[in-house]
């Protein structure tokens, strides 16, 4: 049984950019600043895609990621932390969450 395609438009929908990780397996530092074959970094790259699919989007980073935060922000994002002590995947989520349910707390 097919379900149909809902149409929503992309205004209704936040994209999430999960930016928080450490990075841990990659060798060459923050594998969100390396650049790619362009001289891009990815998570700029990962940024303008995301926004060119989902207008409205936020990214969630850790509080000592300067550097990405400035990037991100510039690529047009919302950039969310994360706390220290709450930096697996789903509190990442879970901090996309609380904000998207009330804005103005953060």
């Amino acid at each position: 049984m097919n379900t149909p395609a809902i149409n929503i438009p992309a205004k209704n929908i936040t994209g999430i950019l999960l930016a928080a990780g450490h990075s841990r397996r990659f060798s060459q530092g923050n594998k969100l600043l390396y650049p790619l074959q362009d001289g891009r970094p990815t998570a700029l790259v990962a940024a303008q895609n995301l926004i060119e699919a989902l207008p409205n989007s936020v990214a969630i980073i850790r509080p000592d990621e300067h550097v990405l935060a400035e990037l991100l922000e510039k690529a047009g994002l919302k950039v969310l932390m994360c706390n220290e002590d709450q930096q697996e995947m789903a509190d990442s989520l879970a901090a996309a969450a609380r904000y998207l349910a009330n804005p103005t707390l953060i």
